[in-house]
């Protein structure tokens, strides 16, 4: 049976009547990095640059029509979205996008020069995005323990890829979209919440919608920068990866990873002990966001000669929580993410808002969940943070496994 979910209106605290309707829609694929197999590792993010590239490559009517578009590569998805005024995504979709014979997203099949191109472009991410040492770290250890390889996949499947055999896996994953999230105020078009006005001969089995969304009077886009202060005389860094078990829901991890990470220089846990007390570091903090789901991150950026203090100091501060993380602490972050989550929300046409549909239910962070979680269910998930330390790696340079 066809799947048909309407998301409740987001609230938007002051609404303006002269305030532009703004909408989108989204295209997604299921099936994707969690699913790749050895040998296409990253060809649904190759798969994602080439859907992408048919928005563009197919005609001007996105840019004649003010929308903007791109696409994103998930554990579990591929989508490709637009964004605009609603009047422009209604012309679209019912002009462009759905008018039959139409040369579009719903119609393509890259060609061997347009596979070439974006795997290049493909392969240079993955190179660019392995020159991180935080990150290099963090995916080869996902690598060398879980067998993950995130959207990036891993380069040698990619280089030794054919055409023939990236077309057979494009045409069974991605020749189709499966599903569409439309964001925006339908108006008369409410027949567009069920799967027959997509479909048209396609297997599109799931529709959804959010409610109408107004252009907030805040700006969201502002971006804190600090010039970061030496903390060692030498001119090499490593980076200190340590792994934690876990007991919490992949939602409360947003949390969690707030209550360490949040704040200034000084006033956050693990940079206020390692960076600003001590000097031992550039950068440290919580990652959580990344698989496998049940464990944490400790990473350090750091000189090699602070390694063993700075490992150290970090495991300290994790096992004394109850020093750092305060009720007082604990009330200011939460209030920040309430906040954000409402831009976000008010916000409801852009990728992020679009793409929270298309995550697996327990990973979604709503004004609703955030609202039930307590100091005192904080206390308890920390009580048990980093009592098992799963696995120690660091690294200067050097990549761990490629």
């Amino acid at each position: 049976m066809p799947v048909i979910s309407a998301i409740p209106s987001p609230r938007v605290s002051r609404i303006q009547s002269n305030v532009p309707v703004l909408g989108g829609f989204s295209l997604y694929f299921h099936g994707a990095a969690l699913t790749e197999t050895p040998g296409f590792r990253g060809v649904s993010h190759l798969s994602e640059h080439l859907l992408a590239d048919a928005f563009s490559d197919l005609g001007d009517d996105l840019s004649r029509l003010g929308l903007e578009h791109n696409a994103s590569t998930g554990d579990h998805n591929v989508n490709v979205f637009a964004t605009g005024l609603t009047s422009s995504v209604h012309r679209y979709v019912e002009d462009i996008l759905l008018r039959p014979g139409a040369r579009n997203i719903l119609s393509y099949v890259p060609s061997r020069e347009s596979f070439e191109r974006e795997r290049a472009v493909v392969i240079q991410e993955y190179e660019t995005y392995l020159s991180q040492d935080v990150w290099a770290l963090l995916l080869n250890i996902s690598r060398k323990y879980y067998n993950y390889y995130d959207d990036l996949g891993y380069d040698a499947d990619l280089k030794a890829l054919t055409y023939e055999s990236f077309l057979e896996f494009f045409e069974a994953r991605f020749r189709q979209p499966t599903g569409v999230v439309y964001t925006g105020d339908l108006g008369a078009h409410k027949e567009w919440l069920t799967p027959e006005f997509w479909n048209r001969g396609r297997a599109i089995i799931e529709v959804k919608s959010t409610g109408p969304s107004l252009l907030p009077e805040f700006n969201t886009d502002r971006v804190c920068q600090y010039v970061p202060q030496s903390f060692s005389t030498s001119d090499r860094k490593c980076v200190i990866g340590d792994w934690f078990e876990v007991d919490a829901q992949v939602w409360e991890h947003k949390i969690v990873q707030e209550l360490w990470n949040n704040g200034s220089t000084e006033s956050a846990p693990l940079m206020g002990e390692l960076r600003h007390r001590h000097g031992l570091c550039y950068s440290t903090g919580i990652l959580m966001d990344r698989r496998p789901t049940n464990l944490a991150m400790l990473y350090v950026t750091t000189a090699p000669e602070n390694v063993a203090k700075a490992r150290t100091l970090g495991h300290d501060v994790i096992r004394n929580w109850e020093k750092y993380i305060t009720r007082e602490r604990f009330n200011l972050v939460l209030e920040g993410l309430r906040v954000h989550i409402q831009m976000v929300e008010a916000k409801n046409f852009s990728r992020g808002y679009i793409s929270r549909f298309e995550a697996t239910e327990d990973a979604v962070l709503t004004t609703e969940r955030l609202a039930t979680f307590t100091y005192e269910r904080a206390c308890e998930i920390l009580a048990g943070f980093g009592t098992m330390e799963i696995h120690r790696a660091e690294t200067g340079a050097e990549v761990i496994l490629g």
